[in-house]
């Protein structure tokens, strides 16, 4: 049987323009968007048997069809269901925008084109009266903004967990055409045109890649992204659109045979600083030298025998027994996934749901949440427990949930988008029943209305036996610091009384200096890396005296221009800070941190070659390095194609005083 495509996208994406160009290819043809308007269907069942027949009793080598989201799988669900039944026979073609706003601009301006043509497209030598700037409805324009990023990151998880799945983006296809054809031919199995043969489409562009030019107040909805710290959607404080190197390379090919093996030789060798690799099973590895030190660093990403979408949940080190056995929990449609330390699969257990969020204790019984606030109990052999209702919210990352070894007590943090009350929740009986310890007013639904947003952060003190931290966010007045002595019983607010370094940020964004979703303890300090750029000026690195808990040091040193979500412990004396790569999309920034020194490294960088907003670990991810390993959760965006689950080596070479094990 031969295998089908179907290009899934949201409105406004460029859906057309792909299918203008994929059917100048003799073996493609796209049907574009049959399954449309079911109102318009008189024997419903009959039609959608004929337009099946059609795909596939289609006599081009490589048939397909699209599907826009969200709208036709509501609408139509049996064509998902029947989608999903044969998994094997489709490929999956992820359409997106880099520039979510741009989508929803470009949404606005084809309903002001519909009311004067009847078209929502243009076309060359369409007349169009007018050509004015368009005056953005700013409100529901961001709204759709969101709503499309939300959904573009949902669509795409669903897609590469179930079928073989190639992410396209609008903007690369308008800038590289050929190129990005050549991909789509190479995922399809077919060979690419013949360099020069792929005409220009006869669709003309509606909006402006330059939004001041296409927006009449474009002012209005500048200050409106600034109030809601959004400004990354209209390219402020990131880096240039200017076309990747491995796009400008490729131009080298124009002239010669573009094959598939040169686009794919392109993708994965040519790329940045740091080198990828796609031989045996390692997926890149990244080189750093410390002179002073006389140290050779190497971080080596290695490939685990699972599928892409089997999703990192937790890192496991057991205290139940003398060896101290590490495991990782992942997390594969309805089955659970227990890999070792070498990244091989050695258990799995089929428990009739998926889930999001995985604890252990340190008697063995995991802690599941789903999307929800509700905790699932398993024992230390999987076997379901019970279940208890906790609220409408989950907890949010790896250090959003964490346990007194001595007393027992475990204590997570709510995590929603926006709420009208923010909880903390409390265990003394092995997460048999939950207390509400902790509560902060939320906006309703504006996510920056309230006290708080959503806690970002609750850890156990290393040092002092009941002592706990808690931090939230994200502006400045909902960016907040607690303290607990009584093991979360009670909480007191820290206030910041004294910042060492500060003079480069203003006096009214110190307050993000506790904006911050990962932590590493010290017998004496607390460390973590900001979750806030301030306003462009770059994340840092802070430092706070676990007796003096109202002042903070700013580290020397660069973590790049993005927000940062990771900080593993690599050794009892170094830490990695991993960065999304939302604000600058051009990498994922990686930071050594010293904590004998407080000396910061910056690392050769991870090249984000499609330049698409990516959370890439997404606080999910090990605490600490165990025999010099640690996993994280991938979102297929920074390392594409990967798995969910990455699995990391960590080699340090030479002279030192590091002590190469963990604390």
């Amino acid at each position: 049987m031969k295998k089908l495509f179907m290009i899934t996208f949201m409105a406004r994406s460029g859906s057309k323009f792909l299918r203008s160009l994929l059917n100048q290819h003799p073996q493609i043809n796209d049907h574009g968007e049959i399954f449309h308007d079911r109102s318009k269907m008189s024997e419903e069942r009959n039609d959608l048997l004929r337009l099946f027949s059609k795909i596939t009793l289609d006599p081009h080598p490589v048939p397909g069809f699209q599907f826009r989201y969200p709208r036709h799988y509501k609408e139509f669900p049996e064509v998902k269901d029947a989608l999903l039944s044969c998994r094997n026979s489709i490929n999956v073609v992820l359409l997106q925008r880099k520039s979510k706003i741009k989508g929803a601009v470009s949404q606005q301006n084809a309903e002001k084109i519909k009311k004067s043509t009847g078209k929502a497209h243009l076309f060359k030598g369409s007349s169009f009266a007018d050509y004015n700037k368009l005056i953005l409805d700013v409100p529901r324009a961001i709204r759709e903004t969101l709503q499309r990023e939300q959904l573009d990151n949902e669509y795409y998880e669903w897609a590469s967990k179930h079928f073989s799945t190639l992410l396209l983006n609008y903007e690369d296809l308008c800038v590289n055409t050929e190129f990005e054809i050549a991909r789509v031919c190479e995922f399809t199995g077919l060979m690419p045109l013949k360099p020069g043969n792929l005409k220009q489409s006869d669709l003309v562009k509606i909006t402006s890649d330059n939004l001041k030019e296409a927006i009449q107040n474009y002012d209005e909805l500048y200050d409106e992204l600034d109030r809601i710290q959004r400004l990354d959607l209209i390219g402020v404080g990131e880096q240039s659109d200017s076309v990747p190197d491995h796009f400008s390379a490729a131009n080298k090919f124009k002239d010669s045979k573009l094959t598939p093996s040169l686009v794919k030789r392109w993708i994965t060798d040519k790329i940045g600083n740091a080198s990828l690799r796609t031989q045996s099973n390692k997926e890149f590895e990244v080189h750093a030298e410390r002179p002073l030190k006389n140290q050779k660093i190497a971080l080596e990403v290695h490939t685990l025998s699972v599928k892409t979408g089997t999703r990192f949940l937790e890192h496991v080190t057991s205290l139940t027994n003398a060896n101290n056995d590490q495991y990782v929990v992942c997390m594969q449609e309805d089955t659970i996934i227990i890999v070792n330390q070498h990244g091989k699969v050695y258990k799995k257990i089929e428990v009739g749901q998926t889930y999001q969020k995985c604890f252990t204790m340190n008697n063995g019984i995991h802690l599941l949440q789903k999307s929800e606030g509700t905790v699932y109990r398993y024992d230390k052999d999987w076997k379901h427990m019970d279940t208890t209702e906790c609220g409408k919210f989950p907890w949010h990352g790896s250090w959003s949930i964490d346990q007194n070894q001595v007393s027992g007590t475990v204590i997570w943090a709510e995590y929603p988008y926006a709420a009208d009350q923010v909880k903390v929740w409390r265990s003394i009986n092995s997460g048999k029943s939950w207390d509400t310890c902790f509560v902060q007013n939320g906006g309703g639904q504006d996510p920056h209305g309230g006290e708080i947003r959503h806690f970002h952060v609750v850890q156990k003190c290393s040092t002092y036996s009941n002592r706990w931290y808690l931090s939230s966010g994200d502006t400045e007045s909902q960016t907040r610091f607690w303290v607990s002595d009584d093991d979360g019983v009670s909480w007191a607010a820290v206030k910041i009384a004294n910042v060492i370094n500060g003079d480069n940020i203003p006096q009214k964004l110190l307050p993000r200096l506790h904006r911050f979703t990962s932590l590493i303890q010290t017998d004496s300090h607390l460390y973590f890396p900001t979750d806030d750029t301030f306003k462009g000026r770059g994340a840092c690195v802070c430092k706070i005296p676990k007796d003096k808990l109202d002042s903070i040091e700013i580290l020397t040193g660069a973590c790049g221009k993005n927000e940062i979500r990771n900080f593993i412990r690599l050794t009892k004396d170094l830490g990695l800070v991993v960065s999304e790569s939302k604000l600058d999309r051009k990498a994922a920034n990686l930071t050594l941190v010293d904590f004998g020194s407080d000396e910061v490294l910056e690392l050769p960088s991870l090249p984000n070659t499609n330049k698409a907003k990516s959370n890439f670990m997404n606080s999910l991810s090990s605490k600490n390095a165990q025999d010099n390993i640690f996993f994280s959760y991938s979102d297929n965006q920074i390392l594409r194609p990967s798995k969910m689950t990455l699995r990391w080596v960590v080699k340090i070479t030479g002279e030192g005083p590091y002590d190469t094990s963990s604390k």
